[in-house]
């Protein structure tokens, strides 16, 4: 419940707004989530889902339980940190460094 504290919706960004400032929000991120926008990113969304299907092989082949929520985890990282950054994080698989 937000009533009465004026601004703090503001603070939480598109999950928690509404009406106008929602619209506003809406109309300034959806170009970056067009198709079209998007192409540009699949050889970097590409490249981390192979790594992590290669950091997943020595689990499948072991019938080793994994921790997936973190390995997705790690896949976002990389696929962000290559998209937006334009880094190699290297932060799937075992070795990986927590982040």
């Amino acid at each position: 419940n937000f009533a009465g504290k004026e601004g703090v919706r503001e603070q939480l960004g598109i999950l928690f707004a509404t009406g106008p400032y929602w619209q506003a929000l809406r109309q300034a991120w959806q170009a970056l989530f067009h198709p079209d926008s998007l192409r540009q990113y699949t050889g970097f969304i590409n490249r981390s889902a192979e790594r992590l299907v290669e950091a997943l092989q020595p689990a499948s082949r072991s019938g080793k339980p994994v921790e997936i929520w973190r390995m997705m985890g790690q896949l976002t990282t990389e696929v962000v940190g290559s998209a937006a950054f334009g880094l190699e994080l290297n932060a799937l698989g075992e070795g990986a460094p927590a982040i």
